[in-house]
C-alpha cells in the first residue's frame, strides 16, 4: 500500500473474516488456513518469517528439515490461493472495499481499499448499505446461548467477524437459537457426535496452558461434539478429532490446530501472537472465537466430515439446521421431529414479537 496508510488491524481481520467465510473459500480449508497464517502474522509484525519453509511446516504439516527449495507445495497453494481471491473479489467480494492480495513471489500479503466512485464518495454514508452485494449468510455459531454465561460467550464473535452477521444483531440472535434449539437435542445421539479431545500444552503453565483451557470451555458449550478429556489410544475412529495447542519455538505467540487423529491432518489452524493472549479477556476472547469458527455445524470439522463421507445423520442435520433449511418431513431427520417444532415455535414467537 504505497503511499496509502496501513489499514487498522480490525479492518483488516474483518476483510479475512469475510474472506475465509465465503463460498468461494467453502471447499478450501488448505487455503483458509494459508491465507489466515500469513494474514495473522503480517499483523503480528513476522511479516519477514513468511517463508516458504516456515508456512510448509505450520500450514501443511511438513516434516522439519523438508526442502522448501525442491518441494514445491507451498508454491503451488499460493498460485491457487491468488487465483481464489481473485475469483471471490470478482463474485461475492466485488463489493469489499478492502482487499487482500498475495503477490507474486512473496508471502507477505498486502491490503488495497477499493476506489470509491465520485458520487460516493461524496455521500459516503448514504452509500455504505450499497456496498456489499447481498450473499448468502454462513454461520459460524458460538456457544449454546440458553444461560447468561453462555450468551456472553456468543457476544465476541459478533464483534470479531460482524460482517458474518449483515443483519441486526437480535436477528441474528433469534437465529442462533433456533439453529441451537436443534443442537440441544443431539444429546441423546451423542455417539453419532464427533469425538473432540483437547491437547494440553506441555509444559504447563503460561499463556498456552490458559489458552488451551479457555478453549476446552468454550468446546463444551459446543453441543455439535463430544468432549473428552481423555486421549484416544488404539486405533482412532473415523470421527476423532483433536485441537492441538502448542508455543511456538520462538516464543511468539502459540498455535491452535483442529486435527483429525486417524489421518493426523490439519482441518483448521490458527496462529495467536503473545499480544493476542497478553491479558486473561484476550485469552477469554480468542478461545470463544476459535471454538465457535471451528465447532460450528458448518465450519471446518463438520464440512471435513461430510466431505470424505463420515458425517452422521445426525451431524447431517445439525448442519442443515444451521444453514436455516429446517425440513420437518425429510427422512433423515426423524428424530428430529419434536426439535423442529419447537425450533419453528421459537422463531414464530421471535417475529411475533
Amino acid at each position: 500500500m504505497s503511499g496509502i496508510e496501513r489499514p487498522a488491524c480490525d479492518l483488516v481481520r474483518r476483510a479475512l473474516g469475510s474472506v475465509v467465510a465465503s463460498e468461494t473459500f467453502a471447499r478450501s480449508e488448505r487455503l483458509r488456513s494459508f491465507l489466515s497464517y500469513i494474514v495473522e502474522n503480517e499483523l503480528s509484525g513476522k511479516a519477514t518469517q513468511l517463508k516458504g519453509y516456515s508456512i510448509g511446516i505450520d500450514v501443511f504439516g511438513r516434516a522439519p528439515g523438508f526442502d522448501a527449495g525442491n518441494d514445491p507445495l507451498v508454491r503451488v497453494q499460493a498460485g491457487k490461493l491468488r487465483k481464489l481471491l481473485d475469483q471471490y473479489y470478482e463474485s461475492e467480494g466485488a463489493g469489499d472495499r478492502l482487499r487482500i492480495r498475495v503477490p507474486l513471489g512473496s508471502y507477505v500479503p498486502e491490503y488495497s481499499f477499493l476506489d470509491a466512485a465520485p458520487e460516493d464518495a461524496a455521500s459516503p454514508a448514504q452509500a455504505r448499505p450499497a456496498r456489499h452485494k447481498p450473499r448468502r449468510q454462513r454461520s459460524w455459531l458460538p456457544a449454546p446461548v440458553s444461560s447468561p454465561l453462555a450468551l456472553f460467550s456468543l457476544l465476541p464473535l459478533f464483534f470479531l467477524v460482524p460482517s458474518l452477521y449483515p443483519g441486526p444483531l437480535d436477528a441474528a440472535i433469534d437465529r442462533a437459537q433456533l439453529a441451537l434449539v436443534m443442537q440441544a437435542r443431539s444429546t441423546s445421539h451423542a455417539e453419532a457426535l464427533p469425538r473432540l479431545h483437547i491437547l494440553q500444552c506441555w509444559p504447563a503453565g503460561g499463556a498456552c496452558a490458559a489458552f488451551a483451557q479457555e478453549i476446552a470451555r468454550s468446546a463444551g458449550y459446543h453441543r455439535t461434539v463430544r468432549l473428552s478429556e481423555t486421549p484416544q489410544t488404539g486405533e482412532a475412529p473415523q470421527l476423532a478429532y483433536a485441537i492441538r495447542v502448542e508455543n511456538r519455538p520462538d516464543g511468539n505467540g502459540v498455535y491452535a490446530r483442529l486435527i483429525h487423529e486417524q489421518t493426523g491432518a490439519t482441518i483448521y489452524a490458527r496462529h495467536f501472537s503473545a499480544a493476542q493472549l497478553a491479558s486473561e479477556s484476550g485469552i477469554a476472547f480468542e478461545a470463544v472465537a476459535f471454538a465457535a469458527r471451528a465447532l460450528s455445524a458448518q465450519g471446518p470439522l463438520y464440512r471435513h466430515a461430510l466431505r470424505n463421507g463420515m458425517a452422521s445423520s445426525a451431524m447431517e442435520c445439525l448442519a442443515r439446521s444451521e444453514q436455516g433449511a429446517f425440513h420437518p418431513g425429510e427422512a433423515a431427520c426423524p428424530a428430529r421431529k419434536p426439535a423442529l417444532a419447537e425450533a419453528a415455535a421459537v422463531n414464530q414467537a421471535s417475529l411475533m414479537q
